[in-house]
């Protein structure tokens, strides 16, 4: 008895049906979107790796370092994309473009695809976007929204988690803590009162080794917050935000 290979798929309808697809010209790219967007290396991989047919693994790896150092903006891409999704709709002309843009750019340096610098800076300045509620940073006051985004990322989502995590304390810890394996907890100190002059010097390495650790995570958590301000905010908030601390600085000298 031979036995075929099936796929079983199972869904809720409850959450399928309700979904349509979207219109199919959607998924066509403008005419000429490639050429007008991106500049193309049309080298053979044998040129791009060597000269008269002899292979230079040095050149290829050099080439290869060169291109993934290029940057890509897939990341501006998807986030421009999301901002004017949320404002305007999937089927807005300049969404659709950036939705072409970024299927392009998850695999542009393979492809030998590169990003017309000036073409890109045009498209920025003519978005005008602002963050959606749901990806502002926390601290910042969000407006009312009964965006479908809004309500699952700032209400259902945070509701599920604190469920989650009072049934997990309840079951798990209680009021008092959760109690340490008492074999992983035998070894430690068998250890510890075994070797108790070594593993002194080493414990305050670790606290101090822990301090620092601590200082570099808060310092790089604000650098990321402070990149993504910058990512988040249009071209033309940039440029206020750049005028703004050339003042400051003038000010301050």
């Amino acid at each position: 008895m031979t036995l075929k290979p099936q796929v079983w798929i199972c869904w809720d309808e409850r959450v399928v049906n309700p979904f349509q697809n979207a219109d199919a010209r959607f998924a066509q790219a403008p005419p000429n979107f490639l050429s007008d967007y991106f500049d193309k290396d049309t080298r053979t991989v044998s040129t791009v790796a060597g000269e008269d047919g002899v292979l230079d693994a040095d050149k290829f790896l050099h080439y290869g370092i060169e291109s993934s150092l290029v940057m890509s903006e897939l990341g501006t891409c998807t986030d421009r994309h999301r901002d004017l999704v949320y404002e305007r709709g999937y089927e807005n002309p300049s969404a659709l473009i950036l939705a072409h843009l970024a299927s392009l750019l998850v695999d542009a340096p393979k492809q030998g695809l590169y990003l017309k610098s000036a073409k890109w800076n045009d498209l920025l300045k003519g978005l005008q976007t602002k963050p959606p509620e749901y990806v502002k940073p926390r601290g910042e006051q969000k407006r009312p929204s009964n965006h479908v985004m809004d309500v699952l990322v700032l209400q259902v989502i945070p509701q599920f988690q604190d469920r989650v995590l009072h049934t997990y304390h309840d079951n798990v810890g209680g009021k008092s803590n959760i109690p340490l394996d008492a074999d992983i907890r035998e070894f430690y100190d068998r250890v510890r009162s075994s070797y108790a002059a070594a593993l002194e010097p080493l414990i305050l390495s670790m606290k101090k080794l822990q301090g620092k650790w601590a200082q570099f995570y808060t310092k790089s958590m604000n650098e990321q917050s402070k990149n993504r301000e910058d990512t988040l905010c249009t071209p033309t908030k940039r440029k206020k935000q750049k005028s703004s601390r050339k003042t400051d600085q003038a000010q301050l000298v």
